[in-house]
């Protein structure tokens, strides 16, 4: 399938000008070389690079299929990372790439640049999910025979960390509760003033268990778009200072041996539910029970022949 204007695929070459395959390799060669799908003549070359076109016409490179990965259910073109982190005045060469989970920034330069500073530009340019969370600075990379990076070279990122630079630990109590907060959602132990909180792994998903957490530690309740608009846990923390506070219910649980809870086996509480939810507690455990029940709504369908 074709990609549109503006979405990445693979580049691919097609046409007479096209080799048969490479010489004395029969897996690379039907790996790579293939009939066009689209005129089913000629022979089609699949680079291994992604790219996509512009609205004028331009093909612009994103980097290798080999370096596209999946981080936090995201999709990242490392390549994409590395071009943008190359437009950044002083970086000569630039290296993206995974660490235990955590996506690092190798960069060559004359001399060591301001991090901040960096990931400030990068933020204006790529979405918060490839945004690199440490940036390492190297005189020059090292290469393998071929001239290529040799990535198994690359100094060791708990050595080199230069992040504690960054780091800002937090300075009141307020902070110091969301950090505990944040360190239970992400399952990081390194949270501070400055963290951002998609940067450090967090997603949508996870951002409705901190509006949940942060109720029930402040007793006020922000809402999700405050907290997207809001990532960085010292705009956070002054929020929380300034909302409304909010009584925050808990869920009461019910020694076992209540009529609301006589369907329980070996447990020693439960939690009340409603009568409707009791109904079909009550009704799956006769036998022959189907898993399908009524649902009080109707639908209206229309023909779409």
């Amino acid at each position: 399938m074709l990609c549109p204007i503006g979405v990445y695929g693979e580049i691919c070459v097609s046409g007479i000008g096209v080799g048969r395959g490479y010489l004395n390799d029969e897996v690379r060669t039907r790996k790579s070389f293939t009939i066009d799908p689209f005129d089913g003549r000629t022979r089609l070359y699949k680079t291994g690079d992604i790219g996509r076109w512009s609205g004028d016409g331009i093909l612009h490179f994103a980097g290798r299929k080999d370096y596209q990965i999946k981080l936090r259910g995201h999709r990242i073109e490392l390549g994409e990372i590395e071009n943008t982190l190359l437009s950044y005045p002083s970086v000569e060469s630039a290296l993206a790439l995974v660490d235990s989970e955590t996506l690092v920034a190798y960069y060559v330069a004359k001399q060591q640049q301001d991090h901040m500073a960096i990931q400030h530009f990068l933020r204006s340019k790529l979405p918060a999910f490839m945004i690199p969370i440490r940036y390492i600075w190297l005189r020059e990379f090292p290469l393998n025979a071929n001239g290529k990076i040799d990535r198994a070279q690359l100094p060791d990122l708990v050595v080199t960390d230069e992040m504690d630079s960054m780091f800002i630990p937090p300075e009141n109590t307020i902070e110091k509760k969301l950090v505990a907060i944040w360190q239970d959602i992400l399952g990081i132990t390194k949270v501070g003033r400055n963290t951002h909180f998609f940067e450090a792994g967090g997603h949508s998903l996870k951002i409705t268990r901190l509006v949940s957490s942060i109720h029930k530690e402040f007793h006020v309740k922000p809402t999700i778009g405050e907290l997207f608009n809001q990532p960085i846990l010292s705009e956070q923390a002054t929020m929380i200072a300034k909302l409304q506070r909010t009584t925050f219910y808990h869920i009461l649980r019910l020694q076992y041996g209540r009529a609301t809870c006589c369907l329980l086996h070996n447990v020693d509480y439960g939690y009340l539910v409603s009568l409707k939810k009791g109904a079909l507690l009550i009704i799956s455990q006769e036998p022959g029970y189907y898993r399908e029940h009524w649902i009080q709504m109707a639908f209206c369908m229309h023909s779409m022949r």
